[in-house]
């Protein structure tokens, strides 16, 4: 089950497109720098 994001990307179940295009997991947050990471991730500066 994809969900077509509208920009020629597609995203498995449990996914969520970006606007940029591709895909990330749907608990993501956007960090600070613009970029995407899992939820509570130290990569996001939390």
């Amino acid at each position: 089950g994809a969900d077509d994001c509208g920009n020629g990307y597609h995203c498995d179940k449990g996914d969520k497109c970006t606007s940029g295009g591709g895909c990330i997991p749907l608990d993501a947050e956007k960090c600070p720098n613009g970029g995407y990471c899992d939820k509570g991730s130290v990569d996001c500066g939390h």
